[in-house]
């Protein structure tokens, strides 16, 4: 973002508790883009943190734009230096794009670590008033720990006086079978959507019924091996004669090589 629109838009803002709660680092007016992927470029972030509890990183895909979308050794210095950060402190929230089917861009990776991910969709519709205008839906994806039931999804808009949430009530079966699709078990669905397991189980079958879950390609026949011929089984003739022995007779020792 340009530096002239992020000071329209906190202008916009209300005003803050405290003088100093709220700084950027704004890359319009830096004289090196940032590279997280870069261990000089994470060294000269951390000049910037001291008195820091968290810190947004908006967006990866400009800020890591080293890393490669489907690259693991890329992300995993990123991922070692957020774990450094935790340790010290401070909390970090990665802002990341999604694809046409609402996942994330790139590895899966990026997701082991993370203690919660939350996907922003844009709001069916608006939450009271729509104030200057954002409006979006907050979708739990993921979460360490307990989720009160009822907490997401969450409609919410900025308004004059600051956000304003509330329950979005909608049919959760398009996001079971999202999650049923990546693999997730009942109980994992059941914690992020914050629904009983029965309900989860009862919703899931219902999916498949109705086929929403697609059809998994059939694993195609091992093609049989074929039987060696009866020829190969059987030792073949041997060229020697074989020696016979009469009927009490007694079998002379083996000549002697000579001393």
């Amino acid at each position: 973002m340009r530096i002239e629109d992020l000071q329209t838009a906190c202008a916009t803002l209300p005003a803050p508790a405290a003088e100093d709660h709220l700084r950027f680092l704004a890359m319009d007016v830096e004289r090196d883009h940032l590279d997280l992927t870069q261990h000089s470029h994470r060294f000269r972030l951390e000049d910037h943190l001291d008195g820091t509890d968290l810190i947004i990183l908006d967006n990866l895909a400009t800020l890591a734009a080293g890393a490669g979308e489907n690259a693991v050794e890329t992300w995993q210095p990123i991922e070692a230096w957020a774990h450094q950060q935790s340790r010290a402190g401070r909390a970090i929230i990665f802002i990341h794009h999604s694809g046409r089917l609402g996942h994330q861009h790139g590895t899966t990776r990026r997701e082991d670590r993370m203690d919660t991910i939350i996907a922003l969709r844009p709001a069916a519709a608006p939450v009271q008033e729509q104030g200057r205008g954002l409006a979006l839906e907050l979708h739990l994806q993921k979460h360490r720990g307990t989720v009160p039931p009822g907490t997401f999804p969450l409609a919410a808009s900025l308004g004059p006086q600051g956000w304003i949430s509330t329950r979005v009530e909608s049919d959760p079966t398009a996001e079971i079978a999202d999650l049923t699709r990546e693999g997730h078990s009942i109980r994992t669905i059941a914690g992020l959507l914050g629904l009983p397991s029965a309900t989860v189980h009862r919703l899931q079958r219902a999916i498949r019924r109705a086929g929403q879950l697609g059809s998994v390609p059939p694993v195609p026949p091992v093609p049989p091996v074929p039987n060696p011929p009866l020829s190969d089984l059987v030792h073949p003739p041997c060229d020697a004669p074989l020696a016979t022995t009469a009927p009490g007779a007694t079998t002379p020792p083996p000549a002697k090589g000579p001393a």
